[in-house]
């Protein structure tokens, strides 16, 4: 009986917490607009503090290669290089050929991605769109995305945002050409996640 209201008050304390979480993240996309596109300039020495010490997880990884997104198509982010994926303990959670990270830790993580493009289309108006999407699908689960429309040469997408993860959700950048032209997507890319708070 003992064992039995323990695993109960357990679960019900857990979903207590998920419910908090839910909220703050609510609050946090209202008052900051976490789930917009937010251009900023590329700073390969960045780091991020993370506010919880006793949880330092997380990846960074950058696009080794060019890659060809087509005209009027869809593509996932990868062939990647993990850069800090060992320091922070998340051997075997990203995918380096794929670009897909397994949730293994539960939690409210940081996720950003820089998405470097350019077009050989010059004056011709070109739109891609970023979004690290979960379990692949963009449109029933939640997402964080920005676009950029553009007519030069070369082009950035920045997003980042918070996300509510559990296990064993997967997360990846997808990636949307809207244009009539080929774009090009070339380093330094990348994709990153923390761990802020663990459930």
């Amino acid at each position: 009986l003992y064992s039995s209201r323990k695993r109960t008050d357990s679960a019900q304390s857990k979903g207590m917490k998920m419910a908090s979480i839910k909220v703050l993240l609510v609050v946090a996309a209202a008052l900051c607009c976490v789930c917009t596109a937010i251009p900023v300039p590329f700073t390969p020495d960045l780091e991020i503090t993370i506010p919880n010490s006793n949880s330092p997880v997380g990846f960074h990884s950058e696009l080794k290669a060019t890659l060809t997104l087509a005209a009027n198509s869809t593509m996932q982010l990868g062939k990647l290089t993990s850069l800090k994926q060992g320091v922070f303990g998340f051997q075997s959670s990203l995918d380096i050929l794929s670009g897909t990270f397994r949730v293994t830790i539960e939690g409210v993580y940081y996720l950003s991605t820089i998405i470097h493009i350019s077009t050989n289309s010059s004056g011709q108006s070109s739109s891609v769109k970023a979004a690290i999407c979960i379990s692949d699908d963009c449109i029933l689960n939640a997402s964080l995305q920005g676009i950029s429309t553009f007519t030069e040469a070369q082009s950035t997408v920045s997003v980042s945002g918070l996300l509510l993860l559990e296990s064993p959700q997967s997360v990846a950048v997808h990636l949307f050409n809207y244009g009539p032209g080929d774009v090009v997507v070339g380093a330094p890319s990348s994709f990153s996640a923390y761990l802020l708070w663990a459930l």
